[in-house]
């Protein structure tokens, strides 16, 4: 897993669960990441901008700009204690 942002300038801010605040990361696709992702998540939806896949846990990976320069994974890590305001780890609420 190659891990290419992190917390540096020039993610957006928007919410408490951003790369600022420590909750996301982005990562390289590669042909073994995507497969695992698919094939191990429990759902998915269209949150606009791409699809979002669901964990049991909680933690959301969406694959932002595929097949362009800046394409990869962006991992929210989530959890039963995130912020208030943040992403629910209700996976129901999750796919609404």
């Amino acid at each position: 897993v190659i891990i290419t942002g992190g917390t540096e300038t020039g993610h957006s801010e928007g919410g408490p669960l951003s790369h600022g605040s420590g909750y996301k990361i982005d990562l390289k696709p590669t042909p073994e990441l995507n497969a695992y992702i698919t094939s191990h998540s429990i759902g998915s939806h269209n949150r606009g901008d791409a699809i979002e896949y669901i964990f049991p846990d909680g933690t959301l990976l969406a694959r932002e700009n595929p097949g362009v320069d800046n394409d990869h994974w962006d991992l929210t890590l989530v959890d039963k204690n995130s912020p208030p305001g943040g992403k629910s780890n209700n996976i129901d609420e999750t796919l609404r």
